[in-house]
């Protein structure tokens, strides 16, 4: 079952930009700054009403998001969803014809996480989490 929407991934060019604005001109709370090797990407996460928001900036010129970036600029990249059946969700996800772009894998803040296919899903990139480290709190 799907819970809440775990948090907003906004693809940019520069974390620095994104910093300004998120921290200093609408003066949200900065959680962390990761760099996810496997994802080939950076992640600044902020907190604000029960949701995340994640600046996403490629850390390499052939990265999803560097492409994305390419293709579309900066701006929304997925809405994730986060869900405490993580298993039982995506079997009910396949048994609907849902597909995924990839397999499980971990995301931010050891996360299990897997995102489905945009043209079946009204064009948006979404992301199932389990939450990783923050569901255990």
């Amino acid at each position: 079952m799907i819970e809440k929407i775990d948090h907003i991934g906004i693809a940019v060019n520069k974390l620095d930009d994104g910093l300004k604005l998120f921290q200093n001109i609408f003066n949200l709370e900065l959680i962390s700054i990761q760099v996810l090797d496997q994802h080939l990407v950076k992640v600044a996460k902020f907190a604000i009403g029960g949701v995340n928001i994640e600046l996403i900036e490629p850390t390499c010129p052939d990265s999803p998001v560097a492409k994305f970036l390419s293709k579309k600029g900066p701006g929304l990249h997925h809405l994730a969803f986060r869900t405490s059946d993580f298993e039982n969700q995506t079997a009910h996800l396949e048994l609907n014809s849902i597909s995924c772009i990839n397999s499980i894998e971990n995301g931010a803040d050891g996360a299990q996480i897997i995102f489905l296919q945009p043209k079946q899903t009204l064009g948006v990139l979404i992301e199932l989490t389990d939450g990783g480290l923050e569901n255990e709190a």
